[in-house]
């Protein structure tokens, strides 16, 4: 590829950054926001599958899947969205704050048996932090 070919890309993964970065801005709601982020963020990274994980101490529940890229509405309760949970607490709990790669045998024995059915070739966990620094979810 030339050099002004490459420089092209450089500059629409920018375009496209920027323009994410504005609706995220312009988002009305939490709900508005984790669409915008499962879904639209496969203008910078390709994806099979995205999902937001919203982290909650203070119901006991760890959190919930809150955001599935390609839906409006999904259900919490289905198998899937369950053993995400699972696998994006495990997450949090290993990575926090910090973007990590997971893969099959990372995973704890309860969970790891579930991956060839729901997984991919890999997880990439991308924390969601408040300004301080406080893990909000992923």
């Amino acid at each position: 590829m030339s050099d002004a070919g490459a420089e092209q890309q450089q500059l629409q993964a920018l375009a496209n950054m920027l323009l994410l970065q504005q609706r995220l801005r312009e988002a009305q709601n939490v709900p508005e926001l984790g669409f915008i982020l499962a879904n639209d963020t496969q203008s910078l990274l390709s994806y099979r599958a995205g999902m937001v994980w919203t982290f909650s101490s203070q119901d006991g529940s760890q959190g919930s899947i809150t955001s599935v890229s390609g839906a409006v509405d999904h259900d919490p309760h289905s198998p899937y969205l369950q053993w995400a949970k699972e696998v994006a607490i495990f997450a949090a709990d290993e990575l926090g704050a910090k973007q990590g790669h997971l893969q099959k045998p990372d995973l704890p024995e309860n969970l790891a048996p579930d991956w060839d059915r729901h997984g991919t070739a890999f997880l990439e966990w991308l924390p969601l932090r408040s300004a301080a620094g406080v893990l909000l979810g992923g």
